[in-house]
């Protein structure tokens, strides 16, 4: 007997500590040991040793400008249904919205039953993209979206703040899971944090007792990385170290600025580095900055993976005073909350992190919450929903 297949789409490359690898590890140990993926071209270069097989489209097989984009973009649209189709998968899990479009298109004429799992990475309703959503654009979501979430047998929903705006946007109570973005727990190479701290130190031009703060994760705007960088011109004897990847557009206006302030010995751009040593590059700052402005609900009810990443590396933050980040801080007492939008208040936070008494104490109650917030306890409901479903199907 064929085993049967659990099944993920998405149209984004996803990292080895994804919450969509975390979602496949899970699956595999509620008992799905035939898993597999289908992504943009160049994904599984990401992944070492995958616990799933992979199919791989060019999402933009014609160019990637003018109409040449846009009708590549159809057609690799209705090649991810035919690969869907072709697989013959008993649960399809679709990463966003569109992920779950796809999936549902490919089990329409279908004989063998195929369940469907949301898999709402954000709140697509209030995703800022750039410029604000018109009218109608935010309509053919929420028709989409409320008429698909009934289809599903369950949806994964990042937080709480969120799945209760789902619930009241469409009047809706929904099967769901709440999956955090908390990271597989990665353990530190000592060795390797002491060596990149040296080489910071002395790329960053301060002395081997000063600060250093840091911003990680995409670089892209509203996530605070221009406030860090203001914050760093006003406190003398401080390093900022912004790791992680953007747009060579967006990195050369933050150079820019940096420049401007005079203060380009003291902020050092590391390229994103792999999951496997990612713990151990932050663990060689001092503290994190969560600094994400509430420009739409999305951001506003986000509970980014790197505060988890700064926990699991044993480092306090100086986040912002957001729903769902100050629920993590405050119930842990694992950093200090500001307003974003009030440069005045986000110094005041790092000034006070500064200091060593403070600092001691934050950083012990990180490495308490570290024990507490992992996958391994995450994953549990998520895992036993899982289990359910495979052995429905095997019964």
């Amino acid at each position: 007997m064929r085993k049967p297949l659990y099944m993920k789409i998405t149209l984004s490359s996803f990292a080895e500590n994804s919450r969509d690898a975390r979602e496949l590890s899970t699956a595999s140990k509620a008992g799905w040991d035939y898993l597999h993926v289908i992504a943009p071209l160049g994904f599984s270069d990401l992944h070492s040793k995958p616990v799933w097989s992979c199919t791989e489209i060019d999402l933009r097989p014609f160019g990637n400008k003018g109409i040449k984009k846009i009708f590549g973009n159809i057609v690799a649209f209705f090649r991810f249904i035919k690969y869907a189709r072709k697989k013959q998968p008993r649960v399809i899990s679709g990463h966003d919205l569109l992920g779950l479009l796809i999936g549902y298109l490919a089990t329409l004429g279908r004989r063998k039953k195929c369940v469907l799992i949301y898999d709402a990475h954000e709140y697509e309703m209030g995703r800022f993209v750039g410029d604000e959503r018109n009218i109608l654009h935010k309509k053919a979501i929420s028709i989409i979206e409320r008429f698909l979430i009934k289809k599903c047998v369950f949806s994964i929903i990042v937080n709480n703040s969120i799945a209760k705006q789902m619930e009241k946007d469409y009047k809706l109570n929904f099967p769901k899971v709440i999956a955090r973005n908390i990271p597989i727990q990665r353990s530190l190479d000592l060795e390797l944090t002491k060596a990149v701290r040296r080489n910071w130190i002395k790329k960053l031009n301060i002395s081997e007792d000063s600060m250093i703060m840091m911003y990680h994760g995409g670089l892209q705007a509203k996530r605070g990385i221009e406030t860090s960088i203001e914050i760093c011109s006003r406190i003398t004897d401080i390093g900022l170290v912004i790791l992680g990847n953007g747009s060579p557009e967006y990195i050369s206006e933050l150079k820019s600025l940096v420049n401007s302030k005079g203060i380009c010995d003291r902020v050092l751009f590391n390229e994103a580095v792999p999951g496997s040593i990612l713990t151990s590059y932050i663990a060689a700052s001092d503290f994190g900055l969560i600094l994400i402005k509430p420009v739409s609900l999305n951001h506003k009810f986000s509970l980014p993976n790197k505060l988890f990443e700064n926990i699991h590396a044993g480092k306090p933050v100086v986040a912002s005073h957001l729903p769902e980040l100050a629920k993590v801080v405050e119930k842990y007492n694992i950093g200090l909350l500001c307003d974003p939008n009030d440069i005045d208040d986000v110094e005041t936070k790092v000034r006070k992190m500064l200091r060593s008494s403070l600092r001691t104490e934050l950083t012990k109650n990180v490495l308490s919450a570290r024990e507490k917030l992992t996958w391994e306890n995450e994953e549990k409901e998520l895992q036993s929903k899982l289990l359910s479903i495979y052995d429905d199907m095997n019964n």
